[in-house]
C-alpha cells in the first residue's frame, strides 16, 4: 500500500502520491470550490513534469488504481 508524499512512477513518468481513499488530498485553491478531493479509483497523484533547483513542477492531477502505479522510488 502506498502512502502520502510517496515518490513512485507512473508510465515511467516520476510522480508524487497526494491522496488515497482514507485521506483526501486538501488543495489550498480549487475552480470548483472543493475543500477536500477523494479520489474516485485507488490513489491520486501528481505527475512531475521536471524538478527544477528543488522544485517540482507539475503537469497534472491524476486518479489511478494500484495496479497503474510503478513501485519504483526516484
Amino acid at each position: 500500500m502506498y502512502k502520502i508524499n510517496q515518490r513512485v512512477k507512473h508510465l515511467n513518468v516520476n510522480c508524487l502520491i497526494v491522496a488515497t481513499k482514507e485521506n483526501p488530498y486538501k488543495p489550498k485553491m480549487d475552480v470548483y470550490n472543493r475543500a477536500e478531493i477523494y479520489p474516485e479509483k485507488d490513489f491520486l497523484i501528481f505527475r512531475l513534469e521536471r524538478i527544477e533547483n528543488d522544485i517540482c513542477i507539475y503537469s497534472g492531477l491524476l486518479d489511478v488504481y494500484e495496479n497503474e502505479i510503478e513501485n519504483i522510488e526516484w
